[in-house]
């Protein structure tokens, strides 16, 4: 164990040592100006070679990369739409199938009111006809006036 404690105490120093040494020296301009640079030299080089590949790419008739994913682009959105149109047409058809549903219900009920119809014409056909009560005869009125009330001879002008 002893070993082991002897080990990590000399690599912890030094990493602290190194790790002291590598910030300074990282943050000299000496060090920064020259990686800079190649990093730019790198950046350059980089661009000159797409530009050559796409360009060659373009050539030889084949897709550019950004020509692919534009196409690649596109196909992600006719996708999604397809699957919205799917998802439309699953709700419609559900509506379709309730719709459906309520419309057998309906023709079932309206079978059983034209069943009931045809039993209770039946029913009234084959029962005996009576014969209908006779009306009496309603007063006759007049049209002619009546004549007016006689006064009495006790109300003559007092």
């Amino acid at each position: 164990m002893d070993a082991w404690k002897t080990f990590k105490d000399g690599f912890d120093k030094w990493e602290q040592a190194t790790s002291s040494y590598l910030d300074t020296l990282l943050k000299s301009p000496a060090i920064l100006q020259p990686a800079g640079a190649t990093l730019s030299a790198w950046a350059r080089a980089k661009k000159m070679q797409d530009e050559m590949l796409a360009g060659w790419w373009s050539r030889s008739g084949l897709p550019t990369r950004r020509e692919q994913e534009r196409v690649l682009h596109a196909i992600n959105q006719l996708h999604s739409r397809f699957h919205d149109l799917e998802e439309q047409i699953e709700d419609l058809q559900d509506e379709l199938e309730q719709a459906n549903a309520a419309t057998d219900r309906a023709r079932a009920e309206a079978d059983a009111l034209r069943a009931e119809l045809t039993a209770l014409k039946a029913k009234a056909e084959a029962a005996p006809k009576k014969k209908a009560p006779a009306k009496k005869a309603a007063p006759k009125k007049t049209t002619a006036k009546k004549a007016p009330a006689k006064k009495s001879a006790g109300s003559k002008g007092k």
